[in-house]
Parts: C-alpha cells; structure tokens; sequence
C-alpha cells in the first residue's frame, strides 16, 4: 500500500464517502511488504494508518498475506494467489 497512490486514485475520498454513508471498511495488508520509508521517516504502512484511521477505516496487519482482490457488499470475496 502507497499512501500517494490511495490519494491519487481516488480511494481515500471513495473509502471516506463510504463511511459517511454507514459502510465500515476493514483493509488487510502484510505489514513487512509495506515498510518502505515515506517523508518524515515512516512506514509506508505507517502512513496509511495514518490516512486511514482519520477517516474510520480499519487497518489490519496481516503477515505473510497475498491477496489481489478482497471486496464485500452483503458477501466477502477475496480472490488471491
């Protein structure tokens, strides 16, 4: 996960829109893939967080995880490798 790539793309204003309307928002991510450092000395997981927990998203570190696509809307999906 790259906190600039969430703002580029759109995600941070669709996941913050989704919030607002009730939805709640779990994000799985491998925290030893997404140590790489960012302005200011953090984690790009740091800083997705970071970005994340401002606007109610949950944030779950997930070792040794491997997924390309998880999506629910009333089911979970999660397509991986």
């Amino acid at each position: 996960m790259i906190a600039a790539t969430i703002e580029r793309v759109g995600l941070h204003a669709a996941f913050e829109a989704a919030i607002r309307r009730g939805a709640e928002i779990d994000v799985y991510a491998d925290p030893f893939i997404n140590m790489g450092k960012v302005a200011g000395g953090i984690t790009q997981m740091e800083a997705v967080e970071k970005i994340f927990s401002q606007i109610g998203v949950q944030l779950h570190k997930l070792p040794k995880l491997h997924s390309k696509i998880v999506t629910i809307n009333s089911d979970v999906l999660c397509i991986r490798r």
